[in-house]
């Protein structure tokens, strides 16, 4: 009967007796002791930040956020501050594809004072390749915050996480802190998300990038070299807290590198922010198209105008276009003015609103210290505060990225003008 174990160096699973598929390690089985063991001994990525440092991380980050109450700290009760340990699958591994497809060229050639074309095709091929890195929860995410969800997406890429992993004995404590594993292999866990398709986009991605501009009879095989998964613990904290009575959480990885966090909402500031982002938008995108558009015509015209021959209509149909692109281009520095107005406006917004969340939190810190035991960490806190609205300034936005346009305008105004005496002095003169 094969026996499977897990290898006491990498955590992958592999068959007792063998050698590791991963690092070379010889896989022998464990016999348990279970009348005198309290540990377990697992790949870890384990905590590097403290309870302390990550209240103060979380009261930071509420700070910094953008349309949250400006009363949050007057009203916020921290519930429960709870360290977990969630089940994961590593997969990093190389593909390289090989393809081949029948490029297509058009030449021409002569027959006599005729010009054809002809289609040639001419085989091609090549080796696409690169890397994958993927990271999958290995439990049932539907009992754990709604943070979550947005919290392993943006792990889902990471290259880097289980590079800091290390065996580690646990202890009767820290099992206490491991999610329950569903149970899965890391091939069922693999198959039932969508890094398969992920990983597949990729590969057609490098293929393409490879292909000619016209092509026919595309194929190509692909082959991996590792990506079988590798199971770890990922350290991770949660922050369950309370504000007017409602619900609320944070997350962050015992790293300290990703956070995300289910926090009240000021919805009269967010919508003010939302209106202004859309005005620096809009203002942005047609001060673009209204100065290519006027440049176009303002050159078309001027083209128009110096090519005509004193036709009064033709002459009048030039002047009209270059008047057209005058006014296009006025409109870009309209359309600069509004998005700079709306951009120090949004800054205004976020800076008053920030520096009343930091002189709030401020205050409450001098009777409620939210869980810190650390005085050191709670006198960061305080000096980080104090420091932060200083550090924002006024943010106002002087650039005056229309500078060109009245120059441009001018400069088009002349020309038109000179052109147009000339014209009329060209009909005289005949």
């Amino acid at each position: 009967m094969i026996k499977k174990a897990i290898c006491p160096n990498c955590g992958a699973e592999g068959t007792v007796g063998r050698y590791c598929e991963f690092c070379g390690t010889k896989i022998v089985e464990l016999k348990k002791d279970t009348e005198y063991s309290t540990t377990i001994r697992k790949t870890v990525l384990d905590f590097k930040i403290s309870q302390d440092e990550v209240i103060k991380i979380f009261l930071k980050n509420l700070a910094q956020k953008e349309a949250v109450p400006s009363d949050i700290f007057n009203k916020l009760q921290i519930t429960e501050v709870s360290p977990v340990f969630i089940p994961m699958y590593s997969y990093i591994g190389s593909y390289q594809a090989n393809w081949s497809c029948l490029k297509i060229e058009t030449e021409k050639y002569k027959v006599g004072d005729e010009t054809k074309e002809i289609e040639k095709k001419y085989p091609m091929n090549g080796v696409a390749g690169g890397n994958f890195s993927f990271l999958l929860p290995n439990c049932d995410v539907s009992p754990l915050p709604t943070s979550f969800n947005n919290f392993f997406e943006s792990i889902k890429f990471d290259k880097t996480l289980y590079d800091q992993t290390a065996r580690k004995n646990l202890s009767s404590e820290e099992q206490t802190y491991i999610i329950e594993e569903k149970g899965d292999s890391q091939a069922i866990v693999w198959n039932n998300s969508d890094c398969g398709k992920c990983l597949d986009s990729d590969i057609q991605k490098s293929v393409n990038a490879q292909l000619p501009r016209i092509y026919e009879d595309l194929s190509y095989s692909c082959s991996t070299n590792g990506g079988a998964g590798r199971a770890f613990l990922l350290a991770t904290w949660i922050i369950d807290y309370n504000y007017n009575e409602e619900k609320y959480d944070f997350i962050i990885d015992g790293t300290g590198n990703y956070i995300f966090s289910n926090a009240p909402i000021d919805e009269k500031e967010k919508s003010s922010l939302d209106e202004l982002n859309k005005t620096i938008k809009d203002s942005k995108g047609n001060a673009i198209f209204g100065g290519l558009l006027g440049g176009i015509l303002l050159l078309v015209s001027l083209i128009a105008i110096f090519a005509t021959t004193f036709n009064p209509v033709l002459l009048l149909l030039a002047d009209t276009l270059c008047a057209v692109s005058l006014y296009l281009l006025g409109k870009v520095k309209q359309n600069f003015k509004a998005k700079q107005e709306a951009e120090n406006k949004r800054s205004h917004i976020l800076n008053d609103s920030q520096t009343l969340k930091c002189k709030n939190l401020t205050n409450a810190l001098n009777t409620n210290n939210f869980g810190i035991n650390d005085l050191e960490i709670c006198k960061e806190l305080s000096a980080d505060i104090s420091n932060m609205p200083e550090s924002l300034g006024t943010n106002e936005n002087t650039t005056q990225t229309d500078g060109c346009v009245p120059i441009l305008m001018v400069i088009g105004i002349i020309i038109a003008g000179i052109l147009n005496l000339l014209a009329i002095c060209k009909v005289l003169l005949n």
